[in-house]
């Protein structure tokens, strides 16, 4: 199911894409059409120039048209849904990944280093395994205030759908609890499982490509690493959020990546 904004967005860059196209050729049938300007090099420079953005512009379309067309609402309790979640290339790490539990022994412990050594502290929680914290450097002039950064690491040997959906919830209950002394408008969560059950961690990564990250303050965005299965999930619909928020998503989700490969290669 696509969301009508990423349409209509998708129409606007066509839209922009034919007008830019039509600029060209007639930019083109000028410099070819007139003797005068057809030795003026720095026209054909100009037009050379404007020939490699449209091809960037073009195949930035492609991406957003494909990424768009694949962006379906995966039913948990479908089987059938489910298996084309499954057939994804996105979320699948390589194959030397598979049963991951049998080379990388500490995953938490490496995941708790991994955010030690960027300078997070951790902070006590009765429902996740860590939750990671650390003040932004910069102060944010308009808001007034010093925000934070916050992560939140949570295990279990027998994920499913039901937990991811109520670890998000007390995820964001705990980004609201604690907005007034420790804001943090970006969070980030971690799911980690090694159970040998391909189905039931299928719909659990439902739950997580099926997650908008919007929230009443702040946004959230949530990764799943299956280590038997060698999979990676990870929200496909961002449309909503701020662009840089995206980026800097993009950013720590893939940081976590390779953070994985990194485990596995010094195992």
């Amino acid at each position: 199911m696509k969301r009508k904004g990423s349409v209509k967005e998708l129409i606007s860059q066509l839209v922009i894409l034919g007008l830019f196209a039509a600029v060209l050729y007639f930019i083109y049938s000028q410099l070819s059409g007139r003797p005068e300007l057809s030795n003026v090099r720095w026209l054909h420079n100009i037009f050379y120039f404007a020939v490699v953005i449209f091809a960037i512009m073009f195949l930035l379309f492609l991406r957003q048209f494909f990424s768009n067309h694949a962006l379906e609402r995966y039913d948990p309790g479908s089987p059938e849904s489910l298996q084309r979640l499954s057939k994804l290339r996105r979320f699948k790490l390589a194959p030397k990944y598979k049963h991951l539990q049998q080379r990388w022994k500490k995953p938490l412990e490496d995941i708790k280093k991994f955010f030690y050594n960027d300078d997070y502290n951790l902070v006590r929680s009765d429902h996740f395994d860590f939750i990671f914290e650390r003040e932004r450097k910069i102060l944010s002039p308009w808001r007034g205030r010093r925000y934070i950064k916050r992560s939140f690491v949570f295990y279990h040997p027998m994920l499913n759908v039901l937990i991811v959906d109520q670890k998000l919830k007390q995820a964001e209950r705990w980004i609201d609890h604690y907005w007034d002394q420790a804001p943090s408008d970006r969070n980030f969560f971690i799911f980690i499982t090694d159970m040998e059950n391909f189905e039931e961690i299928s719909s659990a990564g439902a739950g997580v490509v099926n997650f908008l990250g919007t929230m009443k303050q702040g946004s959230l965005y949530p990764v799943l690493i299956d280590m038997d299965g060698g999979r990676y999930f990870f929200p496909v619909d961002l449309s909503i959020l701020k662009r840089r928020d995206r980026l800097l998503y993009y950013y720590k989700r893939w940081q976590i990546k390779r953070l994985i490969k990194k485990s596995v290669a010094d195992s």
